[in-house]
């Protein structure tokens, strides 16, 4: 079997995206729960909760270099009562 190179490029950009929000929004900011290519994080309400969700988006939607290519994974924000 051959894991094609993309593939395990993305699963790193998760992982680091994750890192990367864990250490600037601890502890305002956890992750719910993953499935398959989408994180669903918890983001505290309260006075930062816009400024948190720009960082984040930010943060996301940096751009990556893989192979070559350059490339950023958009992010779509929900907000539930």
């Amino acid at each position: 079997m051959y894991n094609f190179p993309l593939q395990g490029a993305v699963a790193d950009i998760k992982n680091l995206t994750l890192i990367q929000i864990w250490r600037k929004y601890t502890p305002d900011v956890r992750l719910a729960y993953e499935m398959h290519d989408s994180l669903k994080l918890q983001i505290r309400k309260g006075p930062r909760l816009e400024e948190i969700k720009e960082g984040i988006t930010l943060i996301a939607e940096q751009v990556w270099e893989v192979n070559g290519m350059h490339l950023s994974i958009p992010v779509e924000t929900k907000e539930r009562g």
